[in-house]
């Protein structure tokens, strides 16, 4: 079990997601996880959680109280924005001490951060370990690299750290005429406030709708990496981030990557 709410409940691609409704998503989540771990628990031995937060703090207590021997790991996809910024030890700090004490392992996937954090956490430094994401390898996908005059963003478009508002600005301020021979990808869990936005781009210049291709929401790494196969170029615009799994993805599927400058992307 994972505290990851589309593990759950896949239903979540069909879900549209506002900045208004954010915070009831993530709080129907962590209720189906809780309840899913409270019913569930002994028949999970190892829970792996995501971020170092309040929710990983109260799954993790509630788990160890029910099953004592139970596995804890974390992956923690922590920036380098938010640690020094400091966020991740405005926590409790007798709460943070016991929380790291009960985690088995914890993940980080940047070196610095998990050089910083030895020296802050000495006393738990052999449970953090660096450990990158990865890509899923399908035994039976047939590898069949024909790239194409093709530009993919993939993710999130609900959320703000994501900036996917930037391919809008930037269509929309300069010249489009270089893109004539190419097509533009949007692989994407659809949200009104962004539909609303490509609408009025599109609007304002008409000779982006043979360019601009809605991909929707794809569940299936097949399909998604049918479509990066293809691509030439994947753009990754997000003004915060940790460690991008997609990023992975376009790597593996040999796309060139242009990105702004934000959490693993160089190293």
């Amino acid at each position: 079990i994972t505290s990851e709410f589309w593990t759950i409940n896949k239903d979540k691609k069909k879900t549209n997601f506002t900045h208004k409704n954010q915070k009831w998503i993530w709080l129907k989540s962590f209720l189906s996880i809780m309840i899913h771990l409270l019913f569930h628990w002994k028949k999970i031995d190892l829970l792996h959680l995501y971020h170092i937060s309040r929710y990983s703090y109260t799954l993790a207590i509630i788990y160890k109280v029910v099953k004592p021997n139970g596995k804890i790991y974390i992956k923690t996809d922590i920036s380098t924005k938010n640690f020094n910024g400091e966020k991740i030890f405005q926590t409790n700090k007798f709460l943070l001490h016991f929380f790291y004490h009960i985690c088995n392992y914890i993940w980080f996937e940047d070196k610095n951060i998990l050089k910083k954090m030895k020296e802050k956490f000495h006393k738990h430094k052999n449970k953090f370990l660096y450990l990158p994401s990865w890509t899923i390898h399908i035994k039976k996908y047939v590898w069949n690299i024909k790239k194409k005059n093709i530009i993919s963003l993939c993710g999130r478009f609900w959320a703000k750290e994501k900036n996917y508002e930037l391919l809008i600005h930037i269509l929309k301020k300069y010249d489009v005429s270089f893109l004539k021979n190419w097509k533009i990808y949007l692989i994407w869990e659809q949200t009104q406030s962004f539909e609303d936005k490509l609408k009025q781009l599109l609007k304002t210049k008409p000779e982006l709708k043979q360019i601009i291709k809605s991909k929707g929401f794809i569940w299936e790494k097949e399909k998604l990496y049918s479509l990066l196969s293809k691509s030439k170029i994947f753009i990754h615009t997000a003004n915060s981030e940790w460690e991008p799994n997609i990023q992975f993805d376009a790597m593996f599927c040999w796309c060139y990557m242009l990105s702004t400058d934000v959490g693993t992307i160089k190293m």
